[in-house]
């Protein structure tokens, strides 16, 4: 086994999804959703805290809602693209407008409307973190050659 394949499996036992709502019952039902999935799930109340999270450790897939206090999804958006412009992120919101706005930026990836279901939340989820896991572990392969 090479260095890069003992660091993978480390480090990337599964997809790691931050989930980022401020309503603590949308968290917690996410969370639970997803890791039933086989996913490793964190989660942020605030945009703040979010941002401090994915500075730690950035993840595979964010899932972001729009309306929250503080740094509202769209900073976040914003502030992802300055920063961390591979990350995915699929936006959940009951909001009509801030979506198109992400959009018109190309700020997120997808946007799911409220009310939700969960096969399609599980669907997104699935294309996004494996497309952005199979990214990262291409790039540590790239490094772990040269």
């Amino acid at each position: 086994m090479s260095a890069i394949d003992s660091f993978n499996s480390s480090h990337f036992p599964a997809p790691y999804i931050l989930v980022v709502d401020d309503i603590e019952d949308n968290r917690a039902l996410l969370q639970v959703l997803l890791e039933g999935e086989g996913y490793v799930v964190e989660t942020a109340s605030e945009g703040y805290g979010a941002i401090a999270k994915i500075e730690r450790h950035p993840p595979d897939l964010i899932v972001l809602d729009l309306m929250m206090p503080g740094l509202d999804g769209c900073g976040v958006a914003e502030w992802l693209a300055q920063n961390y412009p591979f990350i995915p992120v699929l936006v959940v919101t009951g909001c009509s407008e801030f979506p198109d706005f992400c959009h018109r930026y190309q700020l997120v990836a997808d946007c799911i409307r409220k009310p939700i279901t969960f096969e399609e939340l599980l669907e997104k989820t699935r294309a996004f973190a494996a497309a952005s896991q199979h990214r990262r572990q291409s790039i540590y392969h790239f490094l772990d050659r040269n």
